[in-house]
């Protein structure tokens, strides 16, 4: 793993991280695939509402608060 995001998994354990707890949220792209990165992480998924209009576009709610965790969308 690269940049912020090794550095950020390293401090899952017991020591204070300088950034905030990571989040994962995945959109219908590839389920599988954020199922697979969260359990290499040891990081819940976080499961957003999606809605599909008729004319294509996608209404995406997320009820978790994200203030204060590094997110990464997948």
């Amino acid at each position: 793993m690269i940049g912020r995001l090794q550095t950020a998994v390293e401090y899952t354990g017991t020591e204070a991280s300088p950034w905030g707890e990571l989040k994962l949220i995945s959109g219908g792209a590839n389920m599988m695939l954020a199922a697979k990165i969260a359990e290499i992480l040891d990081v819940p998924l976080t499961d957003p509402r999606l809605r599909h209009f008729p004319d294509g576009e996608i209404n995406v709610k997320i009820e978790d608060s994200m203030r204060g965790h590094d997110v990464f969308v997948i």
